[in-house]
């Protein structure tokens, strides 16, 4: 045959994260080069065995089951042979080969199909099983066929206003309820929304935004079935694969004969295997929300944390805005550090050395 079958295992697999063993099959085309690096141990089915058995044991090593017998002893960062030769298993005759190299078809297949996500649409795979898929709006838009125009033709037609500088981010001005849609269609302003909050896109100034292509309003139905066709065929294909997944888990609990208990342990992972999930991310206001409130005319300044300040010299109040949005007034605040802080070349250090802590204060 000129098809040789295998699997690769990513040796670097740091131990504070490991919930799972990266596995991954390969076919190749032995008429064609295919470069593996030094970081892989690599294992190839001999020329007598079964493909069903190579697809049995990836399945195996893929497992919750798996990850979790070689961090109960595994004390380094790094995947080692001896480490999975000593992977204690039941009687080999028992193994459930033909059920596992079904599953292992399935979850490829389910896991192949996702690939197309990744490579047309730069597709993010959710962290849980339960998570969703993120298809950045940007690349769909780039693919559609429909009707587009950029970001600024909006802000031209006066739909879209920012009040903030256009050489301010697009994630400060979000964040500060600074762009406002105009319109009355929630749809037109959910669509919006998700260009302006793409993740990759937040720090890019408001003046490359206005070059953003973006749906026209005026197919905004369209757009809609398209972008939610597409994300919900991905997110079937990752439940797909998740639910897959679970059931070879599952088949493996079976052949180990674990309990109930057993099983929730496993599932849960040791405590200093298990991987930190990323916070959620803090929503930002919508696009038609009241705008900023606050006691003084704030100027925006040059600081990685603050985005501008204000002072009431009646009052003695003096307001800084972060670049997270929140507002803090500070009461009582002599006009003379006003005026130093003002001129200060470092904003976020003056404030963090004369001003914070410093003086009667809450959030606005």
């Amino acid at each position: 045959t000129n098809t040789t079958h295998g699997m690769v295992l990513r040796q670097v697999s740091r131990l504070n994260t490991r919930t799972d063993l990266v596995t991954t099959w390969f076919e190749r085309d032995n008429r064609k080069p295919m470069a593996f690096t030094n970081e892989l141990w690599r294992m190839q089915l001999k020329e007598s065995s079964l493909k069903q058995q190579g697809l049995a044991i990836f399945a195996f090593l893929t497992t919750k089951v798996a990850a979790y017998l070689i961090n109960l002893y595994s004390t380094n960062n790094h995947v080692s042979k001896d480490e999975l030769d000593r992977l204690p298993i039941p009687d080999p005759v028992t193994f459930p080969a033909a059920t596992l190299a079904a599953l292992a078809e399935q979850a490829l297949a389910a896991r192949a199909a996702l690939e197309h996500y990744v490579e047309a649409y730069g597709a993010l795979l959710p962290e849980t099983a339960g998570g969703d898929v993120y298809l950045p709006p940007s690349a769909i838009v780039a693919a559609w066929t429909g009707p587009k125009l950029t970001l600024g033709a909006l802000r031209t037609r006066g739909l879209v206003n920012v009040a903030g500088a256009t050489s301010s981010k697009v994630r400060a001005l979000r964040q500060r309820n600074l762009v406002r849609y105009t319109g009355t269609d929630t749809a037109v302003a959910a669509m919006i929304s998700s260009m302006l909050d793409e993740p990759a896109r937040g720090d890019s100034i408001w003046a490359a935004a206005d070059g953003w292509l973006i749906p026209d309003p005026i197919a905004i139905s369209a757009w809609q079935a398209h972008a939610g066709g597409l994300t919900g065929g991905a997110q079937a294909l990752w439940q797909q694969f998740t639910a897959t997944q679970q059931q070879i888990d599952s088949a493996i609990m079976d052949w180990y004969g674990f309990d109930a208990a057993m099983r929730a342990a496993i599932m849960a992972g040791l405590p200093w295997a298990r991987r930190r999930v990323a916070a959620p991310a803090v929503a930002l206001p919508p696009l038609n929300g009241a705008a900023p409130t606050g006691l003084t005319t704030r100027t925006v300044v040059r600081s990685s944390n603050i985005y501008a300040i204000g002072y009431d010299v009646a009052a003695q109040v003096l307001e800084v805005e972060f670049n997270d949005g929140s507002l803090r007034q500070y009461k009582a605040v002599p006009e003379d550090v006003w005026q130093q802080f003002e001129a200060s070349a470092s904003k976020g250090t003056f404030y963090s050395k004369k001003i914070k802590g410093r003086f009667a204060s809450e959030t606005v």
